[in-house]
């Protein structure tokens, strides 16, 4: 999915930024989802920019069971914090 950044700050991340600021979860979960190309599992612009930095998240960030993961991205860029590991069957 090719979503423009103003298009992604004002429908899809309005509402998820209001519930992590007043919520402040323990945990949050990527989504399986490609966004712009790059698994949200591993867009650090997402999590650990708008997430962290603007929204003062300080708790879990976990990839969700299935998402497929190319090379060592989060961990390289700190992102991910737990990976959930599915079957091979599952995928």
């Amino acid at each position: 999915m090719q979503v423009q950044t103003w298009k992604m700050r004002e429908i899809y991340l309005k509402g998820f930024g209001i519930c992590v600021r007043e919520a402040q979860p323990k945990a949050v979960m990527t989504s399986y989802n490609l966004l712009n190309g790059t698994h949200t599992a591993e867009n650090r612009g997402l999590i650990m920019g708008i997430l962290r930095a603007e929204y003062g998240y300080q708790g879990i960030v976990m990839t969700d069971w299935v998402t497929p993961m190319t090379g060592d991205a989060p961990t390289k860029t700190g992102s991910i914090r737990l990976f959930i590991c599915a079957p091979v069957s599952w995928r």
